[in-house]
């Protein structure tokens, strides 16, 4: 499979990149709350792709940090000047100090992990989440076949 493949992908059936740095703005009051509630705070996005949440909070938060591994993927992060850590999530993430974190966001990656793998993403993002820490999840609709027999 090509390098860029997942990027060509998302390029041509997930939308623009400002179509979803828009959609997220239904984010936007919860992400809010989370800042005006803790001034030191740090957002990690796991499985960052093109870095659409990255950008669309980066003039808010001070610490944002990304967990990609697609190498294409970090190489197009770093372009928009985004930190993008190339790696895989469980491994990365064992690596962060506990409670450190403020907000976790995990969009449309859940569905590609097994049980095993989801249920160790889920104790490593409680870990490093600080006491008041947000997990923000989104995954593709119920609806679709392959993702309901997971």
């Amino acid at each position: 499979m090509q390098s860029d493949y997942y990027l060509r992908f998302e390029n041509k059936f997930r939308g623009s990149r400002e179509d979803i740095i828009k959609k997220l703005s239904i984010y936007d009051s919860l992400i809010e709350i989370i800042i005006k509630k803790n001034k030191k705070q740090t957002f990690l996005d796991i499985g960052s792709g093109r870095g659409e949440i990255l950008e669309r909070w980066q003039q808010k938060v001070h610490n944002l940090i990304g967990i990609e591994q697609e190498k294409c993927m970090v190489d197009l992060c770093k372009q928009y000047g985004l930190n993008v850590v190339h790696g895989e999530a469980i491994k990365t993430l064992s690596k962060i100090e506990s409670g450190s974190v403020s907000v976790i966001t995990i969009f449309h990656m859940i569905e590609h992990l097994s049980n095993d793998d989801l249920s160790r993403l889920l104790f490593e993002c409680n870990r490093v989440l600080d006491e008041d820490g947000l997990l923000l999840m989104e995954t593709p609709s119920i609806e679709n076949l392959l993702v309901s027999s997971k």
